[in-house]
């Protein structure tokens, strides 16, 4: 209950607690060599947390999921441990953008979804600043899916989309199929590229949507999962 510090905090503060890093990894390590490792790994959950570089702590908490994992019946569990174990000794995997998403997914998704997922992506405190209006039409295709229409709104730092009637009109509109929508969505292709296959269209003034597309994070997967991401 309450409102609890965050890990890097919450570690500073335990490891002063109990005497410093060193201290903390030395009772680690005893409580790893008497089979106490749920212990151990609570214990260098704050070492590193307060010090996410600490090769000591780092190298024997890998030891300890590798054995807590060794230990583990379910599937799910070893594998978050040897996760772990892997990330502590030897970095975080080099991320790599997503290469978008399948035919056979994009069929099973509504345009409201890639949406959504636009929204996930929009870097919320670069976006907090801006005020972005852009019209959507989304044609119909072999599925039978029908002509679709929304303006999609960039205000407070959020993503929010609303079909019409709408009180506004935007200086600009993407017209272009689902399929193409959500590749720009998931980052396989840039407005340019679909310009160029002739599967979009833009309207008006495109300024809106090319700022759209500069504040959208890209996920990689290269960080880490076991010590606090300070980045």
């Amino acid at each position: 209950m309450g409102d609890p510090l965050p890990p890097a905090g919450a570690g500073r503060r335990y490891v002063e607690l109990m005497g410093g890093i060193d201290a903390v990894v030395s009772h680690a390590r005893t409580a790893h060599e008497t089979g106490e490792d749920r212990w151990a790994a609570e214990l260098l959950k704050h070492a590193l947390a307060a010090d996410p570089a600490h090769r000591a702590a780092r190298l024997l908490q890998a030891d300890v999921f590798e054995q807590l994992g060794y230990q583990a019946e379910a599937a799910p569990w070893r594998n978050f441990y040897l996760v772990g174990a892997q990330e502590l000794r030897h970095g975080a995997p080099s991320g790599r953008p997503s290469g978008g998403a399948g035919p056979d997914l994009v069929a099973g998704m509504t345009t409201e979804m890639v949406l959504d997922y636009l929204a996930i992506r929009l870097n919320g405190p670069r976006a907090a600043a801006r005020r972005l209006r852009i019209g959507l039409e989304v044609g119909g295709d072999r599925s039978g899916r029908a002509d679709e229409r929304f303006l999609v709104i960039v205000e407070n730092g959020i993503l929010r989309y609303a079909p019409p009637p709408v009180a506004e009109t935007p200086a600009g509109t993407l017209r272009t199929s689902q399929a193409a929508l959500a590749d720009l969505a998931y980052g396989a292709a840039t407005v340019d590229e679909l310009l160029a296959k002739d599967t979009a269209r833009v309207d008006g003034d495109r300024s809106d949507l090319d700022t759209l597309l500069g504040l959208l994070d890209t996920f990689t997967g290269g960080f880490e999962v076991v010590v606090p991401n300070l980045r």
